[in-house]
Formats: C-alpha cells, sequence, structure tokens
C-alpha cells in the first residue's frame, strides 16, 4: 500500500493533468493545484506550494472559528474577513454584531466615539487575536522561511 506521499509524487509524475481541490466554506476553492499547468518545478516545490496553502487554509478555518465564539452569524464573515484582509468598509450589520461583543472590552471614550474610531479598534482588536492563532504563527514562519 502506498503512501500519501507516494500518491501525491505519483500524480504529480503522471502524463495526464490532475487537479487537487479542496473545498472552502463558502462554497469556493481555497487552492486548486493543476499539475500540468503548474508553476513549481519539482514534486518537493509542489508539495511546499501545497503546504503553504493548507495553512492559509487552517488560518482561515481558525479565524471562522473565533467569530463562531463570539456568536457571530455565519453571513457577517465574508464582510468582516474583507474589511481585515483587503481594507473594505464592515456592513453595518457586521459592525453592530462586532460592537455589541467588544463594546465592554472598549475604552468608554472610544464607544462614545469622542476620543478614538471605535471602526478601527474592533478592526485592530481583530488583527490583534487573531495574531494569537497558532496557524497565523506557523503562516508567518513559513513565509519568513521563503523570503
Amino acid at each position: 500500500m502506498k503512501t500519501i506521499s507516494e500518491k501525491m509524487r505519483d500524480i504529480y509524475n503522471s502524463e495526464a493533468p490532475h487537479r487537487i481541490d479542496v473545498p472552502m466554506w463558502d462554497g469556493g476553492y481555497v487552492f486548486t493545484f493543476d499539475t500540468e499547468t503548474s508553476t513549481t518545478d519539482s514534486f518537493e516545490d509542489g508539495v511546499d506550494w501545497m503546504h503553504t496553502q493548507a495553512l492559509k487554509y487552517t488560518y482561515k478555518c481558525e479565524q471562522r472559528r473565533y467569530l463562531n465564539d463570539l456568536n457571530i452569524p455565519n453571513h457577517l464573515f465574508r464582510s468582516i474577513f474583507n474589511a481585515i484582509e483587503s481594507g473594505e468598509e464592515l456592513s453595518d450589520t457586521a459592525f453592530n454584531a462586532l460592537f455589541s461583543k467588544f463594546v465592554e472590552e472598549m475604552p468608554y471614550g472610544t464607544a462614545k466615539a469622542r476620543t478614538d474610531d471605535p471602526y478601527v479598534w474592533i478592526i485592530n482588536k481583530l488583527q490583534s487575536e487573531w495574531e494569537k492563532l497558532p496557524a497565523y504563527k506557523q503562516l508567518q514562519e513559513k513565509l519568513s522561511n521563503e523570503t
């Protein structure tokens, strides 16, 4: 019986194109590895690339778990992720849900928008909490080793 690594090597080295798709919670795909159009030069590079993508997926799952623990509704996740990852505005519903969860921790002047912006405080809070997640640390270490 072949190990997973041997099976992956067989797929990578085969003549026929193969795709490895990993489904994501929103119906899309975290990554697709197509051996025919791959830019990797070797099996090891391909495995290394897949490992990086798997860490990114694990990090996304840990972020979702964090939001689930706060009882944030799933339909708001995309707005929250887009606000942090690409700087888009949080939807009003997502902001209100997060504000109600963090208002007790927020300084009074920030909560009243007198001294600081509660929107910025919430985004910074999420970023700092997500940086504590195990997959974030592993991903940052892996990415720093690649450069």
